[in-house]
């Protein structure tokens, strides 16, 4: 991702960490994750690769509301693993309201990411529904690249959430790019917007 950031900027030369700290430019950054979000192939043989964009990706829109993330998050005795999960470190904003709410008590946010070409079903849906606990809360944020039928599968997240079995937003590659692009155009709070609008649709 650096690399590609570089080329965006036209810099050929190795950078310094701190070089890149001053000069960040999160609009030509957030420029770069859109385009490289659309070389990403659907299915099983660029899952790693979705899987490590993503980690990166996450950090950079939702920071510094989420932070620390684990990758392979291993619970349960080793049982059990989470993609990646972040702390819900938010002093404001929907995350902090999630972390507040009784129904969700988001004090990390578990998070599935799926490379794939197929509709999701129930079997996803269920995995990460049983990655919530009382210690960790009931948010989840299931990424793909597409859902097929989305108002099926929307249908499914607001099934979990009556049966009192927690919060799954499905994010696709569009909501990826939209919050990006709100970024790029030094619109970041519209995120929030963009997130509170996913959550709801969970609550019909």
């Amino acid at each position: 991702m650096l690399e590609a950031y570089k080329r965006t900027l036209g810099v050929s030369r190795e950078l310094t960490n701190q070089e890149l700290e001053e000069g960040f430019d999160e609009a030509a950054f957030a420029e770069t994750l859109i385009k490289e979000l659309t070389t990403i192939p659907r299915g099983k043989s660029a899952a790693e690769r979705f899987h490590k964009f993503m980690v990166g990706t996450i950090e950079f829109l939702f920071y510094p509301d989420l932070i620390y993330p684990e990758i392979e998050d291993e619970i349960n005795e080793v049982r059990k693993r989470i993609d990646i999960s972040y702390t819900n470190n938010s002093t404001g904003g929907f995350f902090f309201k999630r972390r507040a709410e009784a129904r969700t008590s988001a004090s990390r946010i578990i998070v599935e990411c799926k490379n794939y070409q197929k509709e999701m079903k129930n079997p996803e849906l269920d995995q990460i529904a049983g990655r919530f606990a009382p210690t960790r809360g009931r948010l989840g944020l299931l990424i793909g690249g597409s859902f097929g039928n989305r108002a099926k599968f929307i249908a499914r997240c607001c099934d979990t959430a009556r049966e009192d079995k927690g919060f799954v937003m499905a994010l696709v590659d569009d909501d990826i790019t939209e919050m990006l692009q709100a970024i790029k155009n030094g619109k970041r709070s519209e995120i929030n917007r963009i997130l509170e609008r996913r959550f709801s649709e969970l609550l019909k």
